[in-house]
């Protein structure tokens, strides 16, 4: 049962990212829109982590499935990709490049407001 509340949390958010996207005058992808409503409902304790760790973990754990179905379609257009597959393989290993070095920083910033943030709470 617990279980099913937070997929039913998960798919709230979704569902109000999808919302969103309708009454947006501009396409813009949900899942980021999703994405984001979670970060700010975790952020403003809407949400406790804990309402969703374990479903978070799971999905988190298993997240490599989700790519199946992109690398089944890539294998089968090949075709499309002929005379220009070194392109596309310059293509891929940049963004992943540019990917690992951006979550990097990121992750590294965050870690330096996380730290400062406890510093202060330790202070007052």
């Amino acid at each position: 049962m617990k279980v099913l509340k937070q997929i039913g949390i998960i798919f709230l958010v979704c569902l109000l990212s999808e919302g969103i996207k309708m009454l947006l005058p501009f396409s813009f992808p949900s899942s980021v829109i999703a994405i984001l409503l979670l970060t700010a409902f975790l952020g403003l304790r809407i949400i406790k982590e804990k309402q969703i760790k374990e479903t978070g973990d799971f999905l988190l754990e298993n997240m490599g499935i989700v790519f199946v179905p992109l690398n089944v379609t890539i294998v089968e257009q090949l075709k499309l990709l002929e005379g220009q597959l070194v392109q596309f393989f310059i293509v891929a290993v940049a963004s992943l490049f540019l990917s690992f070095f951006v979550t990097y920083f990121t992750v590294r910033f965050v870690q330096i407001l996380m730290g400062k943030m406890d510093a202060r709470r330790e202070r007052s």
